[in-house]
């Protein structure tokens, strides 16, 4: 069961001089999952991880990436995006992650040293901001009706759709996967995600596709 709002909590039991980490998790796509920390593990820089060897360095990444459900990790100061593979228990994968961060952060590890620095080279999709709005409870109850009902179309030709930002009364929404260069997804958008997101929610104008898309498999802008 794919949950559209994920929370963890862990009870405090160090006595390290550390804050308590709080952590609330929120479902992003289909198979990503945003964190959102209570503290700043990765000051004035961001990485994107997407195997163990480019975790090697960085505890964090290295205590995420020996979870066999996790594909990639994007970290940018106080906040984590996780994607998971394909068919993973989300539940249970992002309460693991959740416990392994606050762990590490109670241990009074450096969880991201500034020395570490991996480039991964050029990037298939875009790394995603998700901001605070696509957070709020309106933005959690967009994603419930992405996740429900648009991602299952999408993710039958490799595609997946992420809220972004809700902005002068539109929806941000960024395409990956199949979707990310497919010349059909303006017609996608227009046809089908905007029809319905806006038969759920008539107090937004429209949806806007914030995808770059001269980036991807076969970017046709390219």
């Amino acid at each position: 069961m794919v949950l559209d709002k994920i929370r963890s909590a862990f009870k405090k039991d160090s006595p390290d001089k550390r804050e308590e980490l709080k952590i609330q998790a929120t479902l992003a796509s289909s198979n990503m999952v945003l964190f959102s920390l209570s503290e700043t593990i990765l000051k004035e820089n961001k990485t994107l991880c997407q195997t163990k060897q480019q975790a090697i360095g960085a505890p964090l990444l290295e205590k995420v990436f020996e979870l066999d459900s996790v594909e990639e990790i994007f970290v940018n100061e106080d906040s984590m995006r996780v994607k998971f593979k394909e068919g993973a228990d989300l539940k249970e994968a992002a309460g693991e992650v959740g416990k392994r961060t606050r762990e590490l952060w109670m241990s009074g590890s450096e969880m991201i040293p500034s020395t570490y620095v991996w480039a991964s080279g050029p990037k298939k999709e875009e790394e995603l901001f998700i901001s605070e709005a696509a957070q709020s409870e309106i933005g959690q109850e967009i994603n419930k009706v992405l996740t429900d009902t648009i991602t299952p179309s999408l993710a039958s030709h490799g595609g997946h759709v992420t809220l972004v930002d809700l902005k002068d009364g539109f929806i941000h929404l960024s395409f990956g996967g199949g979707c990310q260069g497919c010349s059909q997804v303006s017609t996608t958008v227009k046809d089908g995600v905007e029809k319905i997101l806006l038969d759920q929610f008539p107090e937004f104008k429209g949806v806007m596709d914030v995808t770059n898309h001269a980036v991807g498999e076969n970017p046709y802008y390219r």
